[in-house]
């Protein structure tokens, strides 16, 4: 009986000992735990969103930087003021003129001046052929389309395409514009609270100034900006019988065109002698027949004064 009590004693030590640690499980299963189990899985997806927008600021931000190196670097980003020349013959002057003002307006320009002079080739009296001088302005993405369409107007002499880069001075004036504004501002809600006539009539000086250089700096922006938008081109056409032919190369050539050019420019002394004499001649009949009276007269009393004696036996 005594084995049978010892093996029921150990039993229920077992059962007991069982019993325990089922219950120690349930105490790290109990409901008031479960929450903080939560609490620890929504704080590591918190930090798991709060790296994932940490990442795309990041790439963000160099996202930004990479378009700032790209807009610095590009070269359209750049104002760049473009002026041009073109010295040009025509033969039909009156239509390469006609053609060179519709394709202006074609392509959205417009003549800012224009200047002719001389007379046609046709005319008698014609003493030096006909020039004009063009001030075109074309805007900037026809330039390059511009430039080439005119040489087929006429005989291109020479052409050339100059840019000035104003991009630090027109970035400065905006700075500084931006600037001013907000001063301005500043002075406009001072002008508000202040009350005394000394401090109102200080504030009225300074706004004023500042609002004169406003406009002298919206002033030199707008002129920039038609500077940089429209492009300035001249042109000097000239009207000729026959076009000039390009610089000889041979030995030949340059021979034969040293001395026809000799020739012309004898011929164009000649023709200036003629027109000078021809317009002298008016004046040369006044004054020869002065000359001689007067002369005459001289002489006659040089006479005199040589043979005195001569006058006294006459008296």
């Amino acid at each position: 009986m005594k084995k049978y009590f010892s093996y029921i004693f150990l039993a229920l030590i077992i059962c007991s000992l069982l019993f325990a640690s089922c219950g120690s499980k349930e105490s790290k299963l109990s409901p008031n735990s479960v929450p903080n189990i939560k609490r620890g899985s929504a704080i590591v997806e918190k930090s798991n969103t709060n790296l994932n927008i940490g990442s795309k600021e990041s790439s963000q931000k160099q996202s930004e930087k990479k378009e700032e190196t790209k807009n610095t670097s590009n070269p359209s980003g750049r104002k760049i003021i473009q002026r041009g020349s073109i010295q040009l013959q025509a033969l039909d002057f009156d239509k390469t003129i006609k053609e060179i003002i519709s394709k202006v307006n074609s392509i959205g320009g417009y003549v800012e001046s224009s200047n002719i002079n001389g007379n046609k080739i046709e005319d008698e009296n014609s003493s030096e052929n006909r020039t004009a001088s063009l001030t075109l302005r074309i805007p900037e993405k026809k330039l390059e389309e511009f430039m080439s369409s005119v040489g087929t107007l006429g005989n291109v002499l020479n052409k050339s395409l100059t840019g000035e880069d104003i991009t630090d001075q027109y970035f400065d004036n905006e700075a500084h514009l931006k600037a001013l504004k907000i001063q301005e501002d500043r002075l406009l809600e001072l002008l508000k609270k202040s009350g005394e006539l000394k401090d109102i009539l200080e504030i009225e000086k300074e706004l004023t100034r500042v609002r004169y250089e406003v406009e002298n700096l919206t002033g030199s922006l707008k002129k920039f900006d038609s500077l940089i938008q429209y492009s300035t081109i001249n042109i000097k056409l000239q009207e000729v019988e026959k076009f000039q032919k390009a610089n000889p190369v041979s030995l030949n050539d340059k021979i034969y065109k040293s001395f026809k050019d000799s020739i012309e420019n004898i011929i164009s002394i000649l023709k200036w002698l003629l027109i000078t004499v021809v317009s002298l001649i008016p004046y040369l009949i006044i004054i020869v027949p002065i000359t001689f009276i007067t002369k005459y007269i001289l002489r006659k009393k040089h006479i005199q004064v040589k043979n005195p004696f001569k006058r006294n036996k006459n008296n």
